[in-house]
């Protein structure tokens, strides 16, 4: 079998063409979303942020406090200690949770009084 050395040379012409030209294209540019902070975009969450309604805090009935747990409102809290012989030493002091005074700010609103619902708050229910 012969070899055709012009065939070959043609082939690899032709190969090294192409090679040149795919080398040489633009690469694809890469889509970017960008959100934009537009005026609509502000008064949309000017709105969302807006109170839609308040209403009392059931968990202290509109006074912003609470009884300390820990004391049970009284302020003060007691350490019992029992000696060897039988006799019984009880000591008082301030709640350390409360620091004396018997009740807490409300947990559930923040001691305001009232719960606030935002439209935001509305609108994810």
């Amino acid at each position: 079998m012969k070899i055709n050395y012009k065939i070959i040379s043609i082939i690899l012409a032709v190969v090294c063409i192409i090679c040149i030209i795919l080398a040489n294209r633009a690469p694809k540019e890469k889509i970017v979303y960008k959100e934009t902070y537009t005026q609509q975009t502000a008064v949309n969450e000017a709105y969302l942020n807006q109170i839609a309604y308040s209403k009392t805090c059931q968990l202290c009935s509109g006074k912003g406090y609470v009884a300390c747990k820990t004391c049970l409102g009284t302020g003060k809290d007691y350490d019992m200690i029992q000696y060897c012989n039988g006799s019984i030493t009880i000591f008082e002091y301030n709640c350390y949770t409360c620091d004396g005074i018997g009740y807490r700010k409300c947990p559930k609103c923040n001691g305001v009084g009232m719960l606030s619902y935002t439209n935001r708050d509305v609108l994810n229910k």
